[in-house]
């Protein structure tokens, strides 16, 4: 059964590295073109954006070979980008499993990224490969292709359990609190900012899937 995976995905670790922190906007894959093991061209739309700093961006990227406007419209425009990849990023860790880049959008230097997996294994491969070798990557939601809520009951990954788990244990949790985030980052072995995006996602999918999810359901009074 394929799974779909999201991801956040620090941007030096998928595409546009430099020009996704300049962009004062949003950055939305269209689609990519893969030309042998390396040569890439992605289209990407950029939207209420300094266009200027992006190009500026794009031109002194070394991993950009040449890029064009294709369309260009009040508030948006379409780039092609020639972009080489070095074969250890995450295209090739993606490829190495079978799994294909369905939706990526990206801004703040930082992508989202939405990956079809062929099964669990693939998905369990490619987080240990990936993943777990790169500062900054998280695996925030997995779930069948045909049923979207079907990752757990309330839809928390396994690494921010952990972080939830750790964190309660120790205290993190309690009035007065016992235990600073950087104590829970050292149980996980993690930096301190991963551990908190790891409490701060778990923590809002347990809501969005407890509490709110109990209030939108229940019938009107």
């Amino acid at each position: 059964m394929t799974v779909i995976g999201e991801f956040t995905v620090p941007a030096t670790a998928f595409l546009l590295g430099d020009a996704l922190g300049a962009v004062g906007g949003t950055v939305t894959l269209e689609r990519m073109v893969v030309d042998g093991e390396q040569a890439v061209t992605p289209y990407v739309w950029v939207a209420s954006a300094d266009f200027e700093a992006f190009e500026t961006a794009l031109r002194s990227d070394a991993s950009v070979s040449e890029f064009a406007v294709v369309e260009d419209h009040d508030d948006e425009r379409l780039y092609r980008v020639e972009w080489e990849s070095d074969g250890t990023d995450l295209l090739a860790a993606l490829d190495d499993v079978a799994a294909t880049v369905l939706h990526a959008e990206g801004g703040d230097g930082v992508w989202t990224l939405r990956a079809l997996f062929s099964d669990q294994a693939s998905v369990s491969s490619f987080d240990d490969r990936f993943c777990a070798a790169r500062e900054g990557v998280e695996l925030d939601r997995l779930y069948r292709s045909d049923d979207p809520s079907s990752y757990g009951k309330y839809e928390v990954t396994e690494k921010q359990r952990a972080a939830l788990t750790a964190a309660r244990e120790a205290g993190y949790f309690s009035v007065p609190r016992e235990c600073s985030l950087q104590d829970v980052a050292d149980e996980l072995g993690v930096s301190r900012n991963a551990a908190s995006a790891r409490l701060r996602r778990g923590q809002e999918a347990l809501v969005g899937h407890t509490l709110d999810h109990d209030h939108r359901d229940r019938p009107p009074s």
